[in-house]
C-alpha cells in the first residue's frame, strides 16, 4: 500500500513537472526552432542555386566579421552561425552583431547627453563637502 502511494506521489510530480511553465515554453522554442530548420532545410533542396547564393553572402559575411576587431570568441560564434545557418545568421547579424553604433543614433543619443548635461552640473559646495567627508585612509 505505501509503494502504491510512494508511486502515486511520483506520477504526480511528474505531471506538475511536465505541465510546468518553463517546460511548455521549453518544448514550444524547441517545436519553433525545429520548424524553422525544417523550412529552411526544404529551401535548400529545392532552391539550390539561392542557397548557393545565400551560403556565399553568409561566407563574406563571415569574412568581415574575422576582419572586424572583436573579441576573438564573438568572431568565433558569429562565424559559427554565419556558416552553420547563412539566411538566419545573417539576418542575425545585421540586427545584433553590429558592435558600433550608426551615425543617426550616435547623433541622437548626443542630442539627448547635451539635454541631461545641464541638469547634471554640480555645486562646488557639495563637491568639497563629498571631498572632505570621503577621505580614504593613507596606506601605512
Amino acid at each position: 500500500m505505501v509503494l502504491i502511494f510512494k508511486a502515486l506521489r511520483i506520477i504526480r510530480k511528474a505531471v506538475q513537472k511536465l505541465f510546468s511553465r518553463l517546460f511548455v515554453v521549453a518544448l514550444g522554442i524547441v517545436l519553433q526552432l525545429a520548424w524553422l530548420f525544417l523550412v529552411l532545410y526544404q529551401f535548400s533542396a529545392q532552391h539550390t542555386f539561392a542557397n548557393v547564393i545565400v551560403t556565399a553572402i553568409g561566407m563574406l559575411t563571415a569574412f568581415y566579421v574575422i576582419s572586424r576587431p572583436f573579441h576573438p570568441a564573438a568572431k568565433l560564434a558569429w562565424t559559427v552561425v554565419l556558416l552553420t545557418v547563412p539566411l538566419l545568421g545573417i539576418l542575425i547579424y545585421f540586427v545584433f552583431g553590429r558592435p558600433e553604433l550608426t551615425k543617426r543614433t550616435r547623433e541622437g543619443m548626443e542630442k539627448v547627453n547635451l539635454g541631461v548635461e545641464i541638469h547634471l552640473k554640480q555645486d562646488a559646495q557639495v563637491r568639497t563637502y563629498q571631498r572632505n567627508r570621503c577621505q580614504y585612509p593613507s596606506p601605512v
